[in-house]
């Protein structure tokens, strides 16, 4: 039953058996009689009620049958499926596709095996973790063993199914050979591989920069990621199976004052990852990067070599991401369906439309 009310007048329509129609008119006009027409088979008595009734001015009679047309369509459309009454998904990363209505699901991570450099803090914590939760085995690599294995001992607690192999390594003083032979020393098959160590020293203008400050940064932003990528993208070509993200940022977009030497490595990390897409297109293997803008981590206090005054500056009046907003990036590009290959994430915090242009509410 739909009913369509307009100023003075009513039409109700009543279906029966799904086809067979009984239309019944009512028109109230202010406080005077209704005059009722209804389809039966004295069909002279009906006419001439309908034209005492209704026709008693050619306009109304225009639009009493607009009235018409449009409840016989809004009873059609009820039928259809209430799109806005949908329940909600239980998991936001799949939906119905409408060409099949099949459901489309993302890829699950649980029981594959990832490698996570620069993980003993920041953003690679985060990914490590967030890996964890997905039923991620994960090697943990970087400088800082003791904080490896606190890693190691809490996220194995916590997720006894995942195995946590914890792997000291300085990049810039590990030899070829030593970095092919890595991923023999992995307990289990590494099929994501996440680029993230990496760092800034210092903001000094390009003729006062510290050259050995430059090589450090150098060395750790781009060398590691060429030397890991080394390592496991030829595995993975072979499995014809991986996925390698590289932790760039928005400083791989853009360039600022102070920052000459930590934009040149991350227009590197750009590039190289570009440049692996191309070469890897012939497989599966996945190459992404993630671009992030103003996160707060340690990775700014160890740009400013432990000056807690310029940390706080650089944060003053606005609401940075964190490290978990990158992870949940990460998440997204690893566990999208393999016909799909998101290349880059470039995010911003929301107060920052570029790099160093950002509004402080102070």
């Amino acid at each position: 039953m739909v009913e369509t009310d307009l100023s003075e007048k009513k039409v109700v329509f009543s279906f029966v058996s799904g086809k067979t129609l009984n239309a019944l008119l009512l028109v109230k006009t202010h406080t005077k009689s209704c005059f009722v027409c209804e389809e039966n088979a004295e069909r002279t008595r009906e006419r001439e009620t309908w034209k005492r009734g209704f026709c008693r001015r050619e306009e109304e009679e225009e639009e009493i049958r607009s009235f018409l047309i449009l409840s016989f369509f809004l009873l059609i459309m009820s039928d259809k499926e209430d799109v806005s009454h949908r329940p909600a998904l239980t998991n936001p990363m799949a939906t119905n596709l409408r060409t099949t209505g099949e459901r489309h699901q993302f890829c699950s991570l649980q029981g594959r095996g990832a490698l996570v450099t620069g993980a003993s803090g920041g953003i690679g914590l985060a990914i490590v973790e967030r890996l964890a939760e997905c039923g991620v085995n994960v090697c943990i690599v970087a400088r800082r063993v003791e904080k490896l294995n606190e890693l190691k001992e809490k996220l194995e607690t916590e997720y006894p199914d995942v195995t946590i192999f914890p792997l000291q390594l300085d990049v810039s003083k590990t030899s070829e050979e030593e970095m092919l032979k890595i991923p023999e020393k992995v307990p289990f098959q590494v099929d994501i591989l996440v680029n993230n160590a990496g760092l800034a020293l210092g903001t000094e203008a390009v003729d006062t920069n510290s050259i050995s400050d430059a090589m450090t940064v150098v060395n750790t932003n781009i060398m590691g990621v060429v030397a890991f990528t080394r390592a496991f993208a030829s595995g993975m070509r072979e499995r014809d199976r991986g996925h390698i993200v590289n932790i760039s940022s928005i400083a791989g977009h853009e360039a600022y004052i102070g920052g000459s030497i930590y934009c040149a490595t991350k227009h590197a990390v750009d590039a190289f990852t570009r440049s692996a897409r191309h070469d890897l297109r012939n497989s599966k293997v996945r190459v992404s990067s993630v671009s992030p803008g103003a996160v707060r981590t340690d990775f700014t206090m160890t740009r400013f070599k432990g000056d807690v005054d310029a940390e706080a500056a650089l944060y003053r009046g606005f609401d940075p991401m964190i490290a978990e907003d990158v992870a949940d990036q990460v998440i997204y590009a690893l566990s999208r369906p393999m016909r799909t290959q998101v290349c880059d994430i470039i995010s911003l915090a929301n107060a920052q439309s570029a790099a160093r242009d950002i509004h402080r509410g102070d």
